[in-house]
């Protein structure tokens, strides 16, 4: 997540251009943590950023429960 949030913050510091930006986060049913996060940006001025991308809700080592929220290390 953190590649596309500095491609876009270097684009608007280099440009000053502006950038339509989206974050929404994927839930199934109703579990209480999200499984990822769907990110989609578009430059106004351009088409320099355009993107829309799918980043799952992940960490190496951890055992996340979606459901109650609750994670463990492995």
């Amino acid at each position: 997540m953190v590649y596309y949030e500095n491609k876009i913050a270097n684009y608007i510091k280099n440009t000053n251009h502006h950038v339509r930006y989206r974050v929404t986060p994927i839930f199934r049913n109703v579990e209480l943590v999200a499984r990822g996060v769907r990110m989609e940006a578009q430059s106004i001025e351009d088409d320099e950023i355009s993107f829309d991308v799918y980043i799952f809700n992940i960490q190496p080592g951890y055992k996340i429960n979606y459901l109650t929220g609750s994670s463990q290390k492995n």
